[in-house]
C-alpha cells in the first residue's frame, strides 16, 4: 500500500511540476505581450506616455469589482461533482452548448458560441441589434402591428359579443 501511495504521490508531483512549467510559460508570454503593448503605446503617444496616469483616467475600480465578481465570499462551489469558479467570470468561456443556436452564456462572457464558432460578445451584440432593427423595420413596413391589433380586436369583439 505504501508503494502505491508513493507512486501516486510521485505522479501527482510530476503533474504539478509540469503544470507549473506550463503556467510559468503562459505568464512569461502574457508579460511579453503586455510589454509589447506598452512599447507600442509609448511609440504612438511619445515617450511622455505614462501608463499609471492612463490607468487612473480610464480605469473604474467599481466596474472591475462588479465584472470580476470580487465581492463573492466563496470563490468556488461544488456542483454535480464539479468545481465551479465564481470569481473572474469575465475570463470564462462556456464550453458546452446544446445546439447551434444556443448562444446563452453568462452576462460578461468574452465570447459566444453560435453555429459552432466563437464570436466575441461585442460583435454578437451588434449583430443582434442590427437583426432586431431589421425585424422591427419589416414589422413597421408591412404594418404587422396594426394587423395584429385589428385581428385581436376582431377576436375579442366576437368573444365578448357572444357572451352578452
Amino acid at each position: 500500500m505504501e508503494k502505491s501511495l508513493l507512486k501516486e504521490g510521485n505522479q501527482l508531483r510530476k503533474i504539478l511540476y509540469e503544470s507549473s512549467i506550463f503556467y510559468n510559460d503562459q505568464l512569461i508570454k502574457a508579460e511579453e505581450e503586455r510589454d509589447k503593448r506598452i512599447y507600442a503605446m509609448k511609440k504612438e503617444f511619445g515617450d511622455d506616455f505614462n501608463l499609471s496616469k492612463a490607468k487612473d483616467l480610464y480605469h473604474n475600480d467599481q466596474l472591475e469589482t462588479f465584472v470580476k465578481n470580487k465581492n463573492v465570499l466563496n470563490r468556488t462551489v461544488v456542483d454535480k461533482n464539479r468545481i465551479v469558479q465564481l470569481i473572474d467570470p469575465i475570463y470564462f468561456v462556456k464550453e458546452n452548448t446544446s445546439g447551434p443556436l444556443d448562444y446563452r452564456s453568462h452576462l460578461f462572457a468574452p465570447e459566444k458560441k453560435v453555429f459552432g464558432t466563437y464570436i466575441d460578445t461585442f460583435t454578437f451584440n451588434v449583430l443582434m441589434i442590427w437583426l432586431m432593427s431589421l425585424f422591427l423595420y419589416i414589422t413597421l413596413y408591412f404594418e404587422w402591428l396594426k394587423k395584429l391589433i385589428d385581428g385581436a380586436e376582431v377576436i375579442f369583439s366576437k368573444l365578448f359579443s357572444k357572451e352578452s
